[in-house]
């Protein structure tokens, strides 16, 4: 039997590697369809500062969702904290707290989108075109928060992600270049690619 690995990103954000197996195949980032039973309000993310830091680190993203909070705060911006763990903040005229959202409707709104580098939500950063601020938590997060930042995507957050002034500071610069970003022409190059999950469906059926 022939077996084959399917990469589920583009060649310009993670190259081939040697280690790689010898039969890998590129197809691009895959993206769920977006459940229009779960939108929120065309305003609710409008040039805020969305944030969500995943499932798997729910129980651990209180601090992180404080901080950014207060950073937006700090910055005169509006937030949107999306996550189980997101209700922490206090929702006023300036935050919004979500338990859910799907991230196609709500990070093309945004300013810029602070996350964990998990890499559904990083792809669907990209291919809303908004910046990154990626503040990791284990696994293969922090490869991906070093390609953000390798490629101009956005920022690498490598300090205590829980501290106001830090997350202020690397905030402030990301949101002046909304629109004018690298992370503006990936989302070109992400929308004029084939979808990843048809590539996908291809090549399992080539292989």
């Amino acid at each position: 039997m022939r077996r084959a690995q399917l990469e589920v990103w583009p060649e310009w954000f993670r190259p081939p590697a040697p280690s790689d197996p010898p039969h890998s195949r590129t197809c691009g980032f895959v993206f769920d369809d977006v459940d229009a039973s779960q939108s929120l309000s065309p305003k609710a993310g409008a040039s805020a500062v969305v944030a969500s830091f995943g499932s798997a680190a729910s129980l651990h993203a209180i601090d992180r969702h404080l901080a950014v909070a207060g950073a937006s705060g700090r910055l005169g911006r509006r937030c949107l904290l999306i996550g189980p763990s997101a209700d922490v903040a206090a929702p006023s005229p300036n935050i919004m707290v979500v338990p859910s959202a799907p991230y196609a409707s709500v990070f093309p709104a945004a300013s810029v989108v602070v996350h964990h580098g998990g890499f559904g939500t990083c792809g669907e950063a990209l291919r809303a075109g908004k910046p990154s601020l990626v503040t990791p938590f284990a696994f293969d997060q922090f490869d991906t928060a070093a390609r953000v930042q390798d490629l101009g995507l956005g920022h690498w957050f490598a300090g205590e992600a829980n501290r106001i002034a830090l997350i202020t500071a690397s905030l402030d610069p990301l949101c002046a270049t909304v629109g004018r970003s690298r992370a503006h022409d990936a989302a070109l190059k992400i929308a004029a690619a084939p979808d990843g999950a048809d590539r996908a469906a291809e090549l399992i059926e080539t292989l």
